[in-house]
């Protein structure tokens, strides 16, 4: 989920029903009411975001509400929807791995890729030499 812009410059403001909707789940993020699109920009697919996280029980594992828009983000192509993540991790099988947590194929880099996180690593990194 991200509430500050990382790529993609385009948003989505969620309306009253959406926000009591994904309040009545059994989420783990903190919601807003404002998120940009997660993905690198220059994409040529819907803008995307994830919503909320919910949380799993004894018999279904934890599962992430997602945002789809259109460039128009109030048009025709706007919904909330249950999606996979995408499965990749960086530094796999390491205690720093991250996840990717955009949508199962979505297009671009990896969240991990770009973004502040992205670019603090890369600074760290000239640094050390």
């Amino acid at each position: 989920m991200s509430r500050f812009k990382i790529s993609c410059p385009a948003r989505i403001i969620f309306r009253d029903d959406e926000m009591r909707m994904m309040a009545a789940l059994d989420g783990g993020f903190q919601l807003e009411q404002l998120l940009y699109c997660t993905l690198e920009a220059g994409h040529t697919s819907l803008h995307h975001t994830i919503a909320q996280g919910v949380a799993g029980t004894e018999t279904t594992p934890p599962w992430s509400l997602h945002a789809r828009w259109g460039d128009n983000p109030h048009g025709p192509e706007r919904e909330l929807v249950r999606l996979d993540d995408c499965p990749v991790t960086s530094l796999p099988g390491s205690v720093q791995s991250e996840s990717c947590w955009l949508q199962k194929d979505h297009e671009g880099r990896h969240a991990y890729e770009f973004g502040p996180l992205a670019e603090r690593r890369r600074r760290e990194s000239l640094l050390r030499g």
